[in-house]
Order: structure tokens, then sequence, then C-alpha cells
């Protein structure tokens, strides 16, 4: 790594009953599923090798429970960003994809063809890597050389994140494959250029984790992919909302 080379983790959250049943999520706030805990585990065995310094999460629950996570295993706290929420899906939210291509057939052939902008009451992806940019800014800044970042957050903000680091047009992010559950890429770099750290791209705590906690779901990427982040999270009594 060169001197003031920093390393970016952008993970999604572990299954939630609701992407195991490919159901469109959002701003909808289910729990982590039982194997969505296993998963967030093994996520923070995969990443107890890292240099962790901040971690950085979505303050909707699915976030919050895998968030946690590596924050115990690290022994730091974590804080919360609203800026790092998942895309606002409008009217598809709690829907499955076959219901929303029965019901908004149009729409979801717009969907289907990688539209980015925002469409049928969704937010749209380029939206989402505007307002969810200044957050990886904002946490970077506290972030020494040589240390990481961990960025917990959802499919379609972690596809909208990636493709504003690497500097490539959404278009192009989307035809990468998606994050699992519990999935994480690594990028390293600074000063406006990251790359993606490895050849094998998106990588998984259930794949790397020696323990194997649990078969993870590759096919439930569910969604293609205000400001809190001094709100430091409440110790492991029960994050009180529900989250994917």
């Amino acid at each position: 790594m060169a001197t003031s080379d920093r390393r970016v983790i952008i993970a999604r959250h572990g299954e939630t009953t609701w992407s195991a049943e490919g159901k469109f999520t959002g701003h909808l706030d289910p729990p982590l599923s039982a194997l969505g805990h296993r998963q967030a585990l093994a996520l923070s065995r995969a990443l107890r090798p890292e240099p962790l310094t901040t971690i950085v999460s979505s303050p909707l629950v699915r976030a919050v429970q895998t968030a946690r996570e590596v924050a115990w295993a690290h022994g730091l706290p974590h804080t919360l960003d609203d800026r790092l929420v998942e895309e606002d899906l409008g009217p598809w939210q709690g829907l499955t994809r076959h219901e929303v291509s029965r019901a908004r057939p149009e729409a979801f052939a717009r969907w289907s063809a990688g539209e980015v902008d925002p469409f049928d009451g969704r937010e749209g992806l380029a939206a989402v890597a505007a307002r969810a940019a200044p957050a990886v800014r904002s946490a970077l800044a506290s972030v020494p050389p040589h240390q990481a970042l961990l960025l917990v957050t959802h499919s379609n903000t972690a596809l909208a994140l990636l493709s504003h680091l690497l500097r490539e047009p959404l278009r192009e992010s989307l035809l990468r494959p998606g994050l699992p559950p519990g999935g994480f890429w690594i990028l390293t770099g600074g000063h406006g250029h990251w790359s993606i750290d490895g050849q094998e791209g998106a990588r998984s705590g259930a794949d790397l984790d020696e323990s194997r906690l649990g078969n993870h779901d590759r096919s439930g990427i569910g969604e293609r992919a205000g400001h809190r982040a001094d709100q430091a999270v409440p110790d492991r009594a029960d994050v009180g909302r529900s989250a994917r």
C-alpha cells in the first residue's frame, strides 16, 4: 500500500426473512433472520484481521444488528448515518418481484433494464449515490493511514457507493455481481482513487469463515443495487426497531 492508503470495506447486512422471500425491502425494517444473524457473525470473523478504526452503519435494524457483531469483535463503538439507508423503493416495498412484474410491468421492465434515475416512486440509484457519498467522506476524515473504515449498508446503497468510489458509471457497476447477504467489498486507496483489493471482488464472511456457520443465499440480492453519524449505538440490549 502507498503511504497514505486506507481501506474502505462496504458490507451488506445479513439475510432477513423478507430477502429470503424475495421481497423488495427499501426503507421498511424487517429484522435479521436466524441465518442472517449467523452471516453477521461470520462477517465479524472474516473481518477480524482488518485494522478497523471506524464502523458506520445505516440506522435500519438489519444493518445495525450486523454492524454490532463486527463492533463487538473489534471492541469498537459504531455510529449511525441516515445517508447509508437503502434506496427508497416507494410502492415496490413489501412486494415480491413476481408481484411487481404483474402489477407494474412497464416499471419492472425499466428496472430490469438497469434504470438508475428515479421512476415509479423509486428514489433511483443516482440519487442514492449522491446522498451516500458524503457519508463516506465524513467517516474517512477520522481514519488514519493504513487503517480501515467499515460501512454496513444495503445492496443498492452498496452498489451506488462502489460506483462512486471506483469512479465508474452506475450502469457499469450494475453489471457487477451484487453483494450477497453478509458479503463485502474491500477497497484500498485514498485521495479519490480507489481500487478493489484482491481479484475475487465480492466476498462473503460465510465463505471465508472456517467455521462454516451456515450456507448463505447468493440468489437473494433482493434489490439491485438527514445525518446521524454522531449517534453512538446503544449496547447489546436490543435494537428496538425491526431490520434487513
